[in-house]
């Protein structure tokens, strides 16, 4: 679905010439690779010395979503859960309420940036804040980072980019960052800290 084209550029298979005429490489391992574009399957890339690169398609969709960040201004906080409790005496108390996800706008967006321990996927501004946004393709964020994310107490989600589908093109990206929602009306995407 993505590759690097000759001026190391993410492009889609769209974007490119059929076949070798791309002049495109694997984002995952630099090798090249041809498009293919015909009518019988889905039109993707693929390694013209068919070697096993088993991490392209999870690597082009990480930065594509990335890409997709750095270059625009909206994402879509998910629900948020609060809960609290007091005591006051023998008195304890409880309160849990629900704060509806919603799109925001963002700026000076930034991928891979090292913070304390950690490199984020990105970190953007809203509210004059920070917000730490990480991409899982494969695999959710790791216990070890979402401890030390929790450590920072800087507010940090998840996008589930898992529930892409593998075809997916910029417009779908762009509206999976800052519009999505699944058919249940439930966000894609959760809260890490």
């Amino acid at each position: 679905m993505f590759a690097l084209n000759a001026l190391a550029e993410l492009v889609h298979v769209s974007e490119v010439a059929r076949g070798k005429a791309c002049e495109c490489c694997c984002v995952a391992c630099g090798s090249r690779v041809i498009a293919k574009k015909g009518n019988q399957t889905a039109w993707h890339f693929a390694h013209l010395s068919k070697a096993d690169c088993r991490h392209a398609a999870e690597t082009a969709l990480h930065k594509a979503v990335k890409q997709v960040i750095l270059e625009g201004d909206l994402i879509r906080l998910p629900d948020l859960i609060v809960e609290a409790r007091a005591s006051v005496g023998t008195h304890v108390g409880h309160a849990k309420r629900c704060l509806e996800g919603r799109a925001v706008q963002y700026v000076a967006p930034q991928l891979e940036v090292r913070l304390s321990e950690i490199v984020a996927d990105a970190v953007v501004t809203t509210h004059d804040r920070q917000l730490i946004i990480e991409v899982a393709v494969e695999h959710p964020v790791a216990d070890a980072k979402l401890r030390k994310l929790a450590c920072m107490q800087t507010p940090a989600i998840e996008l589930e980019a898992w529930r892409l589908d593998r075809t997916v093109d910029w417009n779908k990206i762009r509206s999976f960052v800052s519009e999505s929602k699944d058919e249940s009306g439930c966000s894609t995407r959760a809260p890490v800290s």
